[in-house]
């Protein structure tokens, strides 16, 4: 197993969690995305308890790249970003549950235990929600959940208020793309992202961490001409 936390102190707790388990061996922890990626190549472990929203980066494209290179790999995401933005996203990608990091150490064992045993885990929340739209055929509400998984990566780092150029190179995309899925954003939630953002933060707490508390600011930043 490997352990992928978005600092030092969260990698070490979890390790430390999951490793009272004699059945289960610790092979290596990180918290960066490069020390990850060296040790998930060096050891190919079984399971993987990660999160995979570090340093800014498209944590939904990282779990489709490490589900369809390491195919025996189980991808247990541990997490603080909101599991009713990103939980159904992320089993999409190809993990096996999705665990927030405000749940219990019960918790999180019964999660790794879960996917260990082949099955998906997954809060009793979501699950019932799941089971909620399957019984109703209910149609994907406007706002986060409307957008793409691009969309949704852009979204978050607009509400960082990150800046155009700034978000291109963090996505390896053109200025343009990213002005085009700042439309389509607005297209889809019928409203400016911005406002999406504070409707999600009202609904769903937290429903998208972000490193600054003025989202305002982001609101100007694509006023800038190309």
């Amino acid at each position: 197993m490997i352990v992928v936390g978005d600092t030092c102190v969260s990698e070490a707790g979890m390790a430390a969690i999951v490793g009272r388990d004699k059945r289960y061996q610790i092979c290596g922890t990180a918290h960066s995305f490069f020390e990850a990626g060296e040790l998930i190549r060096q050891h190919r472990p079984d399971i993987l308890l990660i999160e995979p929203f570090l340093e800014d980066r498209d944590g939904i494209l990282w779990i489709k790249e490490l589900a369809r290179e390491y195919r025996h790999t189980r991808i247990l995401i541990v997490s603080r970003q909101s599991e009713h933005v990103y939980a159904e996203r992320a089993l999409h990608a190809g993990a096996a549950g999705y665990w927030m990091k405000n749940g219990s150490p019960e918790g999180l064992m019964h999660a790794v235990e879960t996917v260990m045993a082949g099955e998906i885990y997954t809060s009793p929340s979501i699950t019932a929600l799941a089971i909620r739209r399957f019984a109703h055929r209910e149609d994907l509400p406007k706002g986060l959940d409307a957008l793409s998984d691009r969309e949704l990566a852009v979204f978050s780092l607009i509400a960082a208020s990150r800046r155009p150029g700034e978000i291109a190179k963090e996505l390896g995309i053109s200025r343009k793309t990213v002005t085009t899925h700042f439309e389509h954003i607005k297209q889809k939630s019928g409203k400016d992202p911005l406002e999406v953002f504070a409707t999600a933060i009202n609904n769903a707490k937290p429903m998208v961490e972000v490193k600054s508390r003025r989202p305002r600011v982001a609101a100007a930043l694509f006023r800038v001409p190309p």
